[in-house]
């Protein structure tokens, strides 16, 4: 029988720990709540915490003709998009095992049950320490693909804004009028589509197919009431008397993307992952109060892959992540914008989050974690974001 201290040791000698920390598939989250974000901006681990990352969006030419024994003509062609100063930022977090949780472990070791045991452990580990990081990322993902910042807070109203590059013409505003008066995406008179459609036609204009379309479920609640788009799912029926009679039918998320995918755009994906506040909940899309956002991204020739991009650091005396319990090929990434670069810790000899674990005898008796790391979104594809600002409609 393990006492709750020898099974700490246990946890830390056989890396447990370290492999949560460093596991690149937590970032992606659950079945039940996946992290979108991290498919368009995943985590890469990065030597160093402050460099500049130069934006580079190569196009492909087409192969030139040449004869049987001519010597191979070479040909480069890119386009140079600018350069960013990345600056990660330091985030932490810490807690401490409740004393109900502490009892529950000390039964299980006293029955013999150790793995029963470790599961909880790991699973406090992960919803205390690893989790927070987690969703923090992905808040930061999404202020940079949709606001073009990154807002910072620190302690006593510290607030920092990291301003990524935004093209002109890829964030039009949609006017909301008031509740009395609406207008825009609000008045029925009015079509989204064409607003959509000029999206399409703008990332076309840079070589861009739209791959991906992103709202909140209010903004698509929102499609689904306007009178214009319900007349994209009308029909015409004869009835017996042999009169030609229209009929819309009701307007539902599907039929919103049967009409998209008539015009050779993507159905919407509608996001509505959140996370818990000191004064609610919040989704990661409800950055403002005063509007909504229709996300259309482009597809991009980059690629992110386990193997190649995410290089798991070894620390004397630690456990690393097990690279051979994954098939690499199922976390091979198409079409990303960028990445989230995560850099050293202080005190660490390679990039990746730290997770710190100690027990404590102090009450209430258990274990005491904390985590931290240095990370920030890096926006290497600007051109292939193109986000419509839906204002809502205010007061009268």
């Amino acid at each position: 029988m393990k006492t709750y201290i020898e099974l700490h040791q246990q946890l830390k000698d056989e890396g447990y720990f370290e492999r949560i920390a460093l596991d690149p598939t937590a970032q992606f989250g659950s079945e039940q709540q996946p992290f979108l974000g991290a498919r368009y901006l995943p985590e890469i681990l990065v030597s160093e915490n402050a460099y500049s990352e130069t934006q580079i969006r190569w196009r492909t030419q087409p192969a030139l003709d040449g004869t049987r024994y001519s010597p191979v003509q070479m040909q480069r062609g890119g386009t140079l998009m600018g350069e960013f100063k990345v600056d990660l930022g330091n985030t932490d977090t810490g807690d401490e095992m409740t004393g109900q949780d502490h009892d529950g472990l000390i039964k299980l070791l006293n029955q013999d049950r150790d793995m029963e045991g470790i599961a909880q452990v790991m699973r406090w580990a992960d919803n205390s320490l690893l989790r927070p990081h987690l969703i923090k990322n992905e808040l930061q993902r999404w202020q940079a693909i949709v606001l073009g910042q990154v807002t910072r807070n620190g302690s006593e109203g510290y607030t920092e804004t990291v301003n990524y590059h935004q093209p002109a013409g890829h964030r039009p505003e949609v006017l909301g009028g008031t509740t009395g008066s609406p207008a825009g995406w609000y008045l029925d008179t009015y079509d989204p589509f064409d607003d959509i459609f000029a999206g399409k036609e703008k990332l076309a204009s840079l070589g861009f197919e739209v791959s991906d379309i992103i709202c909140n479920a209010n903004l698509m609640a929102t499609l689904r009431g306007n009178a214009t788009v319900a007349t994209r799912t009308s029909m015409v029926r004869v009835n017996d008397s042999g009169q030609i009679r229209g009929t819309t039918g009701y307007v539902s998320n599907a039929t919103i993307n049967q009409a998209l995918a008539d015009n050779d755009l993507p159905p919407v994906t509608v996001y509505n992952a959140g996370y818990q506040t000191p004064t609610g909940f919040l989704r990661f899309l409800d950055l403002s109060d005063t509007h909504d956002y229709f996300i259309m991204l482009g597809r991009t020739t980059r690629q992110w892959d386990l193997v190649t991009d995410f290089s798991t650091r070894a620390e004397p005396g630690s456990g690393t992540f097990d690279r051979d319990a994954i098939d690499p090929g199922s976390l091979t990434i198409n079409s990303t914008l960028g990445y989230y670069g995560v850099g050293r810790n202080v005190g660490s000899s390679g990039s990746g989050r730290t997770i710190f674990t100690m027990t404590q005898d102090k009450k209430p008796k258990g274990y005491y974690g904390e985590a931290y790391q240095a990370g920030l979104p890096v926006v290497t594809e600007p051109e292939a974001i193109y986000v419509i600002r839906v204002k809502r409609p205010t007061a009268s």
